[in-house]
């Protein structure tokens, strides 16, 4: 009896019985239930899965010898997969590491409901960030050249007749003297203009296509702007992107 007392009150003979108990208890909740950590459960949810993607990617749904290889396919890849993680190999992998952070961004990227926006919103945000999306304007312009050294007369002289027969409906291609400059220029950022052909060539029609859409009598006058150079002075017929059409003088 005196043994019996003093292993009762041994520390060790108590740990001992609770996890004999322990034990006990999980061997009678887990009694009957199959140990599925070696197995590989193919769902029929698993099953569909496969079929649709089979369905997707053939347009048409697999046959049931097809969808059995579908089957055998997910199987050995599981398998393999298991076995590659026993083996630590999804540990220190560059490509495992960045297509988990791939799945994670997924995760944590806020739903549509916290993207959504009304138009308050967004003008509020556009109003605060103008210059980000200001866009610089475009031209279109046909010129007649004016050789200022040519024996016909004065440069500026010659540009003011020139201008006048543009006025009455002259055609460019027929007016002017021979260069190898561009008869026209398609539809161009302003600063496309001002590297090719001058800050003060690009000033003067900027300036002109700003007149032509303050009001109608500007439209269809002519304007002539002039900036002095010793290489050359063009007449120019330009339209803007909207259609309408002026004429200007200056120097490129």
């Amino acid at each position: 009896m005196r043994l019996i007392s003093r292993l009762a009150r041994e520390p060790l003979v108590h740990f001992i019985l609770i996890g004999a108990a322990v034990f006990a208890a999980y061997a009678l909740l887990a009694d009957g239930e199959p140990d599925t950590r070696d197995r590989i459960v193919v769902t029929e949810g698993r099953a569909r899965q496969l079929a649709e993607v089979f369905a997707r990617t053939w347009q048409r749904p697999p046959t049931p010898q097809e969808l059995r290889g579908l089957l055998d396919a997910y199987v050995k890849e599981e398998v393999y997969y298991r076995e590659a993680v026993k083996f630590g190999l999804d540990r220190d992998d560059t490509l495992i590491r960045r297509r988990m952070q791939q799945k994670m961004e997924f995760l944590s990227e806020p739903g549509e409901d916290v993207l959504a926006a009304d138009d308050v919103a967004l003008q509020a945000y556009l109003d605060s960030r103008k210059d980000a999306y200001r866009v610089d304007p475009k031209l279109a312009f046909e010129q007649v050249f004016i050789n200022p050294k040519s024996d016909e007369g004065d440069a500026d002289r010659r540009a003011a007749e020139l201008l006048e027969d543009l006025k009455a409906g002259g055609d460019p291609a027929d007016l002017g003297d021979p260069t190898l400059l561009p008869k026209d220029m398609a539809l161009s950022p302003l600063r496309a203009i001002e590297r090719d052909l001058g800050a003060a060539f690009a000033k003067a029609l900027s300036l002109r296509r700003r007149a032509t859409g303050r009001d109608r009598s500007a439209r269809r006058s002519a304007c002539i702007s002039s900036a002095s150079t010793s290489a050359k002075t063009a007449t120019t017929r330009s339209s803007t992107r909207c259609g309408r059409r002026c004429s200007a003088t200056g120097a490129i």
